[in-house]
């Protein structure tokens, strides 16, 4: 880019566009401190779309939809999921401040809950007698939202807030929690009511580029 041929982006134009946080994470992902960045209106709106309406936004409407669905709105009971992976690769990306790679492992999880969804049905399971199956999928699902939200807190702030309000919980509730306790499996207390929020990340439509 180059002020003298005007192809300089002006940033509040961009976030007056888009909003703050998803420049904010593009920025972080496709334009890190070590190498060059290439942007483009259609490579952020590629990338909002996907990452953040697609992903992120649906797996915490999913997640909040069949908790009220299936358990009345209640956080159940606590399942186990090993998170320690991510957390391990995001504090290395973190510390290396190669805040592109901590977020890939952010998304490791975003799309590893997807997946989980895809892979264990709960939509079926809920139909059941036995409410324990999809009672155990379902904190998997909110409990790794918590983790999630922790791990956007420096990059979307108000996103991850939100996150915490859908599940739960509450920032002021988690921000007394050193990270090391808050990266502890198991944080979202079981009786805790999940709230619709809402829609984080509507999807863009396509516009020409400028």
């Amino acid at each position: 880019m180059s002020k003298t041929i005007g192809n300089v982006l002006d940033p509040f134009d961009l976030i007056e566009r888009y909003g703050l946080e998803p420049v904010r994470y593009f920025m972080a992902r496709e334009i890190p401190f070590y190498r060059d960045g290439d942007f483009s209106h259609e490579r952020f709106e590629m990338r909002y779309n996907n990452d953040l309406a697609n992903e992120l936004g649906n797996l915490l409407n999913r997640a909040i939809a069949m908790t009220e669905r299936y358990l009345d709105g209640v956080v159940p009971d606590e399942s186990v999921y090993d998170v320690t992976k991510r957390w391990t690769k995001y504090r290395a990306g973190m510390e290396s401040l190669r805040f592109d790679d901590a977020l890939l492992s952010v998304w490791k999880l975003v799309q590893a809950m997807n997946k989980h969804i895809d892979e264990t049905e709960p939509w079926k399971l809920g139909k059941q007698e036995d409410l324990k199956p999809v009672s155990d999928v379902l904190y998997v699902l909110l409990e790794s939202l918590r983790h999630i939200a922790w791990m956007l807190l420096p990059f979307m702030p108000g996103t991850a807030m939100l996150i915490f309000e859908g599940i739960g919980t509450s920032f002021i509730e988690q921000a007394p929690l050193s990270l090391s306790d808050a990266s502890k499996w198991g944080g979202l207390k079981p009786g805790s009511v999940v709230k619709r929020a809402e829609l984080l990340f509507p999807r863009i439509e396509s516009k020409e580029s400028e």
